[in-house]
């Protein structure tokens, strides 16, 4: 096992750390526990909140290594106070490393203002918001926040850290002299859920109507399931074959569920979509447990902790080249088809139609990510990232 350097203090900065906002927070708590875990001392920062507390405490109850992580809060707003300049300047003399999270956001605005009145190097993770997709999105005020300053906050970064090799050409085509390093997503092995062989034989041997296609993400259009709604109504209504099967299509409701439930009306699936809404720990591990197989037709992902949890769990998924995992088919631990509803159509029916395959991809796509992708992996590699700046840093000086 690897520890960091004893002196080695990273501070984390993202906007929110609750559990309801998507993958960031995510990502941010896992990384700081591993951390924490491998000995450095680390603290998340972010905006104050009532329910704080109450977030921190779920997320130390499942994160190895979180009870050591030190939570600091910072009054909320945009506005860039000479209270917000002392506290950041006196976070960034106590750091080595700021790993901040997200842009667009006013903590992340920041943390990254004057950072050169500090010790501490500086580390970005956009998670995925300078994609073609998230720019071109409301793209007139994204044009406008560059140009008011966003453009030389994001360039002044020591580092900047793509998830996927995707992420890292998009972040290359926005700032072109970046200094870009690739740390991934991890997942935890504890918090996934490992099939048994009577999971198996549920799947295999039971009644259709034990069966579900899983969507596991944000209610969101970026994630595309307006996309797989189409493809699921085209399977069923095709042949009895695949009538029992049900989809679900679980997550926060990010303003689509509305029209998410017209659209399953309009195909005359609506006893079929079940729209549970966000699930966490035991209730997403059932969820995980009697999945056939998990489908998220992304139409732009960095790096998809949804799809990674599902194949640490030994589920197949369906996705998209979008969603920037290239591995899920060089690993035959999935299908990776283009986003068009005939064509996830037509790979929905394979694997509906070819249980040992699933079982094949889902053994292969357990694999992967236990091998791979456990946090305690991605902590090493962000420690080596972070010596590695600050080695550079030392001998530039």
């Amino acid at each position: 096992m690897y520890f960091p350097r004893p002196s080695m203090k990273v501070t984390h900065v993202i906007d929110s750390i609750s559990p309801h906002d998507g993958g960031p927070p995510s990502v941010v708590m896992h990384l700081a526990g591993a951390q924490a875990a491998l000995g450095a001392e680390v603290e998340v920062v972010t905006y104050g909140h009532a329910s704080n507390r109450q977030w921190m405490s779920q997320w130390r109850s499942r994160i190895p290594g979180s009870n050591d992580i030190e939570l600091r809060e910072v009054a909320p707003g945009w506005r860039f106070t000479r209270s917000h300049l002392r506290t950041f300047r006196g976070l960034r003399d106590g750091a080595d490393i700021m790993h901040v999270h997200g842009i667009w956001r006013s903590l992340a605005w920041c943390a990254l203002s004057g950072r050169h009145g500090g010790r501490a190097a500086t580390v970005l993770a956009p998670h995925g918001m300078l994609s073609p997709w998230a720019l071109n999105h409301k793209g007139f005020r994204k044009k406008l926040a560059m140009r008011a300053g966003w453009n030389r906050l994001i360039s002044s970064a020591d580092m900047l850290h793509a998830v996927s090799v995707g992420e890292q050409n998009e972040i290359k085509a926005v700032i072109s002299q970046a200094r870009i390093a690739l740390i991934p997503n991890g997942v935890a092995a504890e918090e996934t859920y490992q099939r048994s062989s009577e999971d198996t034989k549920l799947r295999h041997d039971g009644a259709p109507t034990v069966g579900y296609v899983l969507y596991l993400a944000r209610l969101h259009e970026m994630k595309g399931p307006d996309l797989l709604l189409d493809a699921f109504a085209d399977v069923i209504n095709s042949t009895n074959e695949y009538s029992g099967y049900r989809l679900v299509l679980a997550g926060p409701d990010y303003g689509e569920k509305s029209a998410l439930q017209a659209q399953a009306r309009r195909l005359g699936i609506e006893d079929k979509v079940q729209f549970p809404g966000p699930v966490f720990d035991d209730a997403k591990r059932d969820l995980y447990r009697g999945a056939t197989l998990v489908c998220q037709p992304s139409r732009y992902e960095a790096f998809s902790l949804s799809l990674l949890e599902a194949l640490a769990s030994g589920i197949p998924v369906l996705t998209t080249p979008e969603a920037n995992f290239p591995e899920v088919q060089t690993s035959a631990a999935g299908i990776i088809c283009r986003g068009e509803p005939q064509e996830l159509a037509r790979n929905l029916r394979l694997l509906l139609s070819q249980p040992e395959l699933r079982e094949r991809m889902g053994q292969q796509g357990r694999a992967l990510a236990l091998n791979k992708y456990t946090w305690e992996r991605i902590a090493i590699a962000a420690t080596e990232v972070y010596k590695n700046l600050l080695a550079g840093r030392a001998s530039s000086r």
